[in-house]
């Protein structure tokens, strides 16, 4: 019985020795991580300071805009970008997608619209301009850009220096919201003004106007007032033809009203 209780009694020191061994070896490593405890709390201390700092300093805030065009259509100064409510807002805080969202929705005769900033306090703002390849007539003439968006200027009288395109109904009022016309016709009417642009036909004479009213049978129009009928062919493939033909009429010092190329057999009406 007496051996039984001296090993509890051997016991009990035992585990309390072993607990005080824990705390001293505890209190050990913390005197030794101190130090870095202190280095950690000065850092974070250190951070936030630096976050105020820039979150309150007007030294952060934005003061100006800049303007960056990248093409050489109209000049910065034309284009009226609105970003003077980001003025005195921490540049940090600047929603720089919503900000690049809200141009491209005001302003649809730019693309490529990209803002970003340039510390200490300024805004960029750097941008392509859409320029006009056609225009469309319907009631008003309405430019339209190379990827197939509705300029927002339209015009009562057609622009002398742009094609038109005829047979395609548009109105201000039902644009989508991006201005962009998904209209096989369209993309017909402007697919053949490109090959007549990039074609040598176009350094000796001019089409002006293009009818798309039927897309399998486009009507082409010249200066003079002379409809050719080109049907299902490219324009490509009936050039050729096309110049034969005018220069044979011009050497008789003669005009065509129509000139039909649709068939093997072509059908020249005189006027």
């Amino acid at each position: 019985m007496a051996s039984v209780k001296k090993k509890r009694k051997t016991s009990r020191r035992s585990r309390s020795i072993s607990g005080g061994n824990l705390i001293a070896i505890g209190n050990r490593i913390f005197v030794k991580m101190l130090p870095f405890i202190l280095i950690f709390v000065l850092i974070g201390a250190g951070v936030r300071l630096i976050v105020v700092f820039i979150e309150s300093s007007d030294y952060f805030k934005v003061h100006n805009i800049r303007m960056m065009q990248k093409d050489h259509g109209k000049s910065p100064e034309e284009m009226d970008i609105d970003l003077d409510s980001k003025k005195g807002m921490n540049i940090f805080s600047v929603g720089l997608k919503a900000c690049e969202d809200d141009i491209r929705r005001t302003h649809p005769e730019i693309k490529d619209v990209t803002v970003k900033v340039v510390l200490p306090d300024t805004l960029e703002v750097s941008y392509y301009i859409r320029e006009p390849f056609c225009q469309i007539d319907s009631g008003y003439f309405y430019l339209v850009s190379y990827d197939s968006v509705i300029l927002p200027k339209r015009l009562m009288a057609a622009d002398p220096q742009l094609p038109i395109i005829t047979g395609i109904d548009i109105s201000e009022r039902h644009l989508p919201a991006d201005r962009k016309i998904h209209s096989d016709a369209l993309l017909k009417g402007m697919l053949l003004l490109k090959d007549i642009q990039e074609s040598d036909f176009s350094n000796k004479r001019r089409i002006i106007k293009v009818n798309i009213l039927d897309p399998r049978n486009p009507s082409l129009f010249m200066e003079d007032g002379t409809r050719i009928e080109i049907g299902e062919y490219s324009f490509r493939e009936r050039q050729k033809l096309l110049t034969e033909v005018l220069d044979d009429l011009d050497s008789k010092n003669k005009k065509a009203k129509i000139i039909d190329l649709r068939f093997d057999d072509i059908v020249v009406i005189p006027r």
